[in-house]
């Protein structure tokens, strides 16, 4: 028994910091730095419960020290949210693939996987840890923040299969994921449907003699 639970005798095991180079993102206070200076920076915000990338709220840093640069994201890059004021916030994780030169937050660690490893398995695998509550019982609680910073996440032991499982437990998970992205949006569509089809029947500028709903489908 694992502290993830059982897993394959011949899954390889080993710290998160072996599997990719780990680092801080970039510390300062830009929840003012509206304006389009600089290079767009994700910041907890950003990154949703569902490991989606957000980006209706931006905020924006100009880069000047070597440091800075350091933290420019490339595509494949994991992004990990280790500290929080809610506590179901931490662990929550993104993979980075999106056009365009963004940087990171100080409260993001960003991961950049080994060619050893599918980027796309490591992202499922810390996703699986936080929603199954693994943060939760292994983060700080002595202050406001909940906390698993970057000596944790470096230490996180991390089950591994063969490069070619990973890939096919990744390339799995991802198709249906898309599918429950599908069928959310058309439910979001069908509710849609539903708030005017309710607002014009009860506002009488729909009346119910000849009504026609056979183009709803099957709900």
């Amino acid at each position: 028994m694992t502290e993830i639970g059982l897993v394959p005798e011949d899954w390889e095991v080993l710290p998160l910091e072996k599997t990719g180079d780990v680092i801080y993102g970039i510390q300062a206070a830009v929840a003012n730095n509206l304006q389009p200076i600089g290079m767009k920076i994700l910041t907890n915000k950003n990154i949703s419960l569902n490991g989606q990338i957000v980006l209706d709220d931006i905020n924006y840093f100009e880069l000047k020290t070597k440091r800075h640069f350091e933290t420019v994201l490339k595509k494949g890059d994991i992004l990990f949210n280790w500290r929080s004021g809610s506590k179901e916030h931490i662990g929550k994780t993104a993979y980075f693939n999106l056009d365009g030169e963004y940087t990171h937050s100080s409260f993001i660690l960003r991961i950049r996987p080994n060619t050893n490893v599918n980027g796309r398995f490591i992202f499922w695998y810390l996703y699986f840890l936080r929603t199954s509550g693994y943060f939760l019982q292994k983060h700080d609680i002595s202050s406001v923040n909940a906390t698993f910073n970057k000596s944790a996440v470096d230490a996180l032991p991390v089950f591994l299969p063969s490069k070619n499982e990973q890939e096919e437990i990744a390339t799995i998970l991802d198709t249906v994921d898309s599918k429950i992205a599908i069928l959310e949006k058309k439910q979001k569509i069908q509710e849609e449907l539903f708030r005017t089809l309710l607002h014009h029947l009860m506002t009488g500028q729909v009346r119910t003699t000849g009504l026609d709903l056979t183009g709803l489908g099957y709900l």
